[in-house]
């Protein structure tokens, strides 16, 4: 198990370091992924650059310690690939009542918003 020290807040590190695990393989959003070029340089959040080396088939790359974090058009939020990962459920919720104000002769059973929660499945480490 592999880990990176990192500025809790990188614009203000008097907030401490965290831990953050990295490994040989990494979890991406796959719409973050889509139109990347063999060549590109992209940005690991809090933890740097790599280089795409291979595209068709899973993306690859080669870490670049002393790559141009400004230069690289893409910087993506990551997951390291570990067995360590948990399983999670997102619930997000909306609004109760679909109507913003009701008023005195409103039933409010007439306006209770049928899809208030959403469930996302994770991960989470």
């Amino acid at each position: 198990i592999e880990f990176l020290s990192t500025d809790y807040l990188p614009k203000d590190p008097s907030h401490g370091k965290r831990l953050v695990r990295i490994g040989k393989r990494v979890l991406l959003e796959a719409v973050d992924t889509e139109g990347m070029e063999v060549g590109e340089n992209i940005v690991l959040t809090r933890w740097g650059v790599v280089q795409i080396t291979k595209v068709e088939g899973g993306l690859e790359g080669t870490f670049t310690p002393d790559g141009d974090v400004k230069a690289a058009k893409r910087k993506l939020s990551w997951l390291a690939d570990v067995p360590e990962n948990i399983p999670v459920i997102l619930s997000e919720f909306d609004n109760l009542i679909s109507k913003e104000k009701l008023e005195e002769d409103d039933k409010f059973e007439d306006f209770i918003n049928p899809d208030t929660q959403a469930e996302t499945g994770e991960l989470s480490v």
